[in-house]
């Protein structure tokens, strides 16, 4: 058997069937053997966010998220804020119908009433549109921590 190489010696490719895994087609070269085969998904976030866990084992999408979430805990400690809950969920429903759900960063209590906070490097469409269901369902206004970068 030949061993893989880097490059195809120039002669055109024949498709091949595709692969189990539901991946685009691989290419095999009909002179030289070589084979030019997909990549597994490599799992990194489409907007380079880095996910992590902390001493807790919680786990964040971003170093960002991350960071806030400790900054709150020391906000907590401090006094300043109670009830410190992280990624608190509420269902979004419309004239009784269940239009998807909303998670978010963590919640807390600040002068008696609640705040729900989002830690956000790029506002998407669908969190622009989770965010006015949630003022429109729950009467609850999402404060977003941006990210620095």
């Amino acid at each position: 058997m030949r061993q893989p190489r880097s490059s195809c010696c120039g002669y055109l490719f024949k498709t091949g069937r595709p692969l189990s895994t539901g991946l685009p087609l691989s290419r095999t070269c009909t002179q030289c053997a070589w084979v030019d085969r997909c990549q597994e998904p490599s799992g990194k976030n489409k907007y380079r966010a880095q996910p992590n866990v902390d001493a807790e084992g919680n786990r964040f999408d971003s170093k960002a998220e991350r960071a806030r979430y400790e900054a709150l805990k020391l906000l907590q400690k401090a006094g300043e804020i109670s009830n410190l809950t992280l990624h608190p969920s509420w269902e979004l429903e419309v004239n009784g119908v269940k239009i998807g759900g909303y998670t978010a960063d963590a919640s807390y209590m600040m002068d008696g009433r609640l705040v729900v906070e989002d830690t956000k490097g790029v506002r998407t469409r669908d969190y622009i549109l989770r965010k006015k269901l949630m003022l429109a369902c729950h009467g609850i206004e999402v404060q977003e921590y941006k990210a620095k970068g």
